[in-house]
């Protein structure tokens, strides 16, 4: 009993406090509030992400490198203008979506990405669902420092501290 009540104090402490800072890591209140491009293709998602970070390099130098955030698989749903892009995944048991938005900011580019998941009913659904939360924010704070460091032109590693 008393392991039962620790695991779910435990749980409700993660929800509360840690879960929401992991899906807005690295924006602002105002960022993760506000609409972005691709909202519309899931418009009632399970889970929705905002993150953000700020590189000292110009947007032209930065979009080449968006396309490798969604990885293999993603198709196109809009681009515009070398600063916005919209990517989506169809998968069996989830359909994701990653909008990125590039905005000059101070001589910087702050790259703020929008990810919206929507899983299917059933077992690979809710287990999609149970561990994107934690595992989905290392990939793309890994994600997110790479774009960093290769648009700053520093090593990798060097920039794994990024907000």
């Amino acid at each position: 009993m008393r392991w039962t009540v620790l695991t779910l104090a435990g749980l409700a402490a993660f929800r509360l406090l840690v879960r929401p800072r992991l899906l807005r890591w690295g924006a602002t209140a105002g960022e993760a509030r506000a609409p972005m491009p691709g909202d519309a293709v899931i418009p009632r998602p399970h889970v929705i992400a905002t993150r953000a970070v700020t590189i000292a390099a110009a947007p032209e130098d930065v979009w080449p490198l968006l396309p490798e955030l969604a990885g293999r698989g993603a198709e196109v749903v809009e681009e515009e203008h070398g600063r916005t892009l919209v990517m989506a995944v169809h998968a069996f048991h989830v359909t994701v979506t990653w909008a990125v938005e590039l905005r000059e900011q101070d001589g910087h580019t702050r790259l703020v990405l929008r990810q919206r998941i929507l899983c299917r009913p059933g077992v690979l659904g809710l287990i999609y669902l149970l561990l994107s939360d934690t595992s989905d924010f290392l990939a793309v704070r890994g994600q997110l420092a790479t774009v960093k460091a290769l648009a700053e032109g520093k090593p990798h590693r060097a920039a794994i501290a990024v907000p």
